[in-house]
């Protein structure tokens, strides 16, 4: 199950298979670290979903919502009502971000000479 970033946690049915996994590092081609979950465990960061909306319909594309979010992060999915939409209202994105509160930003978009609150 993916937790955060590259973060996966792995979940057994039975203690000894777990034993098994952790002690042989038959996991370690894939993984980079490999161990129990701990409660002290912080995670680095998280992948969340950002609604965009105020995007003129000109601009609505994937280079556009990437370079509206790359000031806190980096875009990584959209949604597929956003890339087929019925509405120009709000555009929803994945981002990965080590920011731990909530987006909540107006931002400047300027095209040529006019600029959109976004």
């Amino acid at each position: 199950m993916h937790v955060a970033g590259s973060m996966v946690l792995l979940m057994f049915d039975d203690d000894n298979i777990q034993s098994e996994y952790l002690t042989t590092n038959s996991l370690s081609k894939w993984l980079e670290n490999i161990g129990p979950w701990e409660p002290k465990m912080q995670i680095p960061n998280r992948r969340t979903w950002l609604s965009i909306s105020g995007l003129p319909i000109h601009l609505w594309s994937e280079e556009t919502f990437s370079r509206v979010v790359k000031q806190w992060c980096d875009l990584v999915n959209i949604d597929i009502e956003t890339l087929s939409p019925s509405s120009f209202e709000k555009a929803h994105i994945q981002i990965e971000t080590d920011w731990t509160f909530h987006i909540v930003e107006i931002i400047d978009v300027r095209v040529d000479d006019v600029i959109f609150h976004v």
